[in-house]
């Protein structure tokens, strides 16, 4: 577990109130609609995949908001279609991991030894957490790389 601030950051997002078992197939759709955004105004791509989770629940029938985020360089200017929206992601004081693997194993391997380290730490969350998207090669691949980080509650 490190502890890390997460400078703030420009990204293009898609917000979308989900289910757990729902991300996969929604990330989908509106990354390649972000990515085809991103082309379409001219805005360059300056970092990997964010998605950003609000109130991320314990029982996966539950919903909560979650942004794919696409960090852009800043635009000169900027027409975006419905849907599309640009923002500063905060900066972020977190803690965090990055796990290795699939898409399958991202909470059991990931999620859980993060969150009982930090409960053993007796660290406070924010209620939001990140994954980061370092490298990403399906679902099913072993060699995926996604940094998860948990928001930690100013004391």
């Amino acid at each position: 577990m490190q502890h890390k601030t997460v400078a703030s950051q420009l990204v293009l997002f898609r917000r979308e109130c989900l289910t757990i078992p729902q991300v996969a197939g929604f990330a989908d759709r509106h990354c390649a609609a972000i990515r085809d955004e991103a082309a379409r105004c001219g805005l360059a791509v300056a970092g990997p995949w964010i998605f950003v989770s609000h109130g991320l629940p314990d029982n996966p029938d539950q919903q909560y908001w979650v942004d794919f985020c696409l960090p852009v360089a800043p635009p000169l200017d900027a027409s975006l279609a419905d849907g599309a929206a640009l923002k500063e992601l905060e900066a972020f004081s977190c803690i965090s991991e990055t796990y290795k693997g699939k898409l399958a194993d991202l909470f059991a391997a990931g999620y859980a030894p993060l969150l009982r380290e930090a409960a053993r730490a007796g660290e406070q969350l924010s209620g939001q957490s990140r994954e980061v998207y370092w490298r990403w090669l399906g679902a099913d691949s072993p060699d995926n790389c996604v940094e998860i980080q948990f928001g930690l509650s100013r004391r």
